[in-house]
């Protein structure tokens, strides 16, 4: 991440990766205790409403036995009301989380410097490649001159290695 700067690690490391995405839940649980405490009078307003109204009270007989249950069966619908309300915030989670992640990817794809592909700078095909030899020992100089007085003379050309040099 040493492309990307803060915004890259806090997006990266303490986001997403600081103890399995456990900053991002309790960001997010934040946030949504922050938004009902925000939208309590307006809460308070609507059940206010529906609790004196007529017409729930007109229906008693139907929800009256929820009310008067053992505590087992309340536990069960709480157990129940429990699960939904959390697998609400694993989807929401989920998709800030892949939020988050789009969010890395373009600033990553915009920071970190383009080295392989269309696009890359490519220097060493514009450059001229200079090949460079090591240079012979003293005993490669002795032989090649005891080799040389050797064939002193001796050098013969065939037709076939002219024909091959005029193809050049």
């Amino acid at each position: 991440m040493q492309h990307a700067g803060v915004k890259g690690f806090l997006l990266s490391n303490v986001l997403l990766d600081l103890g399995n995405g456990a900053m991002l839940r309790s960001l997010l649980a934040g946030a949504l205790l922050a938004a009902i405490v925000i939208a309590i009078p307006a809460l308070e307003y609507v059940a206010n409403r529906a609790l004196v109204s007529g017409a729930l009270w007109t229906r008693w007989y139907s929800w009256h036995r929820i009310v008067h249950a053992a505590l087992p069966f309340k536990l069960l619908i709480g157990q129940m009301a429990w699960k939904a309300a959390a697998s609400s915030f694993a989807k929401i989670e989920g998709k800030v989380r892949d939020h988050i992640v789009d969010l890395e990817c373009s600033m990553l794809e915009e920071c970190v410097p383009l080295t392989v592909g269309p696009g890359a700078e490519m220097e060493e095909e514009e450059e001229e490649e200079i090949v460079e030899f090591d240079e012979p020992s003293e005993e490669a100089y002795e032989m090649s001159e005891e080799e040389d007085e050797d064939n002193l003379g001796t050098t013969s050309v065939s037709d076939t290695d002219l024909d091959d040099q005029s193809d050049w």
